[in-house]
């Protein structure tokens, strides 16, 4: 009998069995397959305790781009995650499991289901013009952290750490004022300030951009241009003029960077509700391999933002052609705004009465 049950014993341990779902995590790293258990494991390594502090760990924890800022937990890369067949990846699970990946449009919601698991009130997303954000509610009221933009704003001119985080209102009650404007006829110009990263503390920049010398906003080595200033550039003489935008109706765009290198948007219609956007990047000669890599790294990174703002574009063509809002207000900062939609209603009216004169 009991070589029987020994017998069965043996058996049984050497039949073929299946593993469903296997879990490896390497050592401390947080558990990210049930949301509670991650928060809980992103407060203990920050050592986080208050409200804020662990507010800002959960925002820290998911900084992009993750290739090079700590924990590398999560990518700043555009791609499979709007290409499901049912629609743009959304779930928080599922993006920390499936994909790792994402621009702002998921980041967003990320942070809140994780905020929202890690024992907040409650917390929310706001789905902007261009760019997706995320609040948190504690101590009374709510905090504004941009994971996908690396920062959050502080009210007041304290120490950041000391000075309470503002919420998204008031971040734009504060408000945007551009350096300078100015409308030609049909067209029209802006100047504003851009990044300096050679500037920057190295703690504050991603390696690449350090190595390579460059990123968003171009090569950090300015070319001679033999020129200085340039003419017709900055017109407003401003102290902290970065680039100038120029609009030229009906739809063509010249960037142009203080670093010394220029950009241009072509904008095809195809239909009433399509467009081929073309955007090209114009640089002086590299004279070495070095000034050809930092010209590269801003073209990778132009290509990388251009399809995170096109996505935004069609969510917001999307939500237009719904005609559930049939009117938005337009304030004196967005001039430009104003002025082309004012220049395009004329364009059409003209078009309709010339054919109606000819019609008759």
């Amino acid at each position: 009998m009991k070589r029987a049950i020994l017998l069965s014993l043996l058996v049984a341990c050497g039949a073929a069995a299946q593993v469903y779902s296997p879990k490896v995590l390497v050592k401390d790293q947080p558990d990210a397959s049930d949301l509670r258990l991650l928060t809980q494991g992103i407060y203990r390594q920050a050592g986080a305790h208050t409200p804020r502090e662990r507010a800002e760990a959960i925002w820290r924890f998911f900084l992009t781009d993750g290739r090079f800022v700590k924990p590398g937990f999560w990518y700043h890369i555009a791609g499979w995650a709007y290409e499901e067949p049912m629609g743009e990846v959304l779930d928080a699970t599922k993006l920390l499991n499936s994909y790792g990946f994402g621009l702002c449009y998921q980041v967003a919601p990320v942070l809140e289901a994780v905020w929202r698991a890690g024992g907040f009130e409650d917390a929310r997303v706001w789905f902007l013009t261009g760019h997706t954000v995320a609040e948190v509610f504690y101590d009374g009221g709510y905090h504004h952290y941009d994971s996908d933009m690396l920062g959050y704003n502080t009210i007041g001119r304290g120490p950041a750490k000391q000075s309470p985080v503002a919420s998204l209102p008031e971040v734009q009650a504060a408000g945007f004022e551009a350096l300078h404007y100015e409308i030609d006829g049909p067209h029209r110009m802006v100047t504003t300030t851009a990044g300096q990263g050679w500037r920057m503390p190295t703690e504050y920049l991603k390696p690449t951009e350090t190595l390579t010398r460059s990123g968003l906003f171009g090569p950090w080595d300015a070319p001679d241009l033999g020129v200085d200033p340039l003419p017709g550039i900055n017109p407003g003489r401003r102290k902290h003029w970065g680039l100038d935008s120029f609009q030229v109706w009906p739809n063509f765009v010249i960037l142009i960077w203080e670093r010394g290198w220029y950009l241009t948007y072509h904008y095809w219609p195809t239909s009433y509700n399509t467009h081929v956007f073309e955007g090209n990047l114009y640089f002086v000669p590299p004279k070495n391999a070095r000034e050809r890599v930092a010209q590269e790294m801003a073209a990778v990174t132009f290509k990388e933002f251009a399809l995170q703002d096109g996505n935004t574009l069609e969510a917001t063509q999307i939500m237009l052609e719904s005609r559930v809002v049939t009117a938005f207000p337009l304030n004196d900062q967005e001039i430009l705004c104003r002025h082309l939609h004012k220049v395009t209603a004329d364009w059409i009216a003209e078009y309709e009465r010339e054919n109606a004169e000819v019609s008759k």
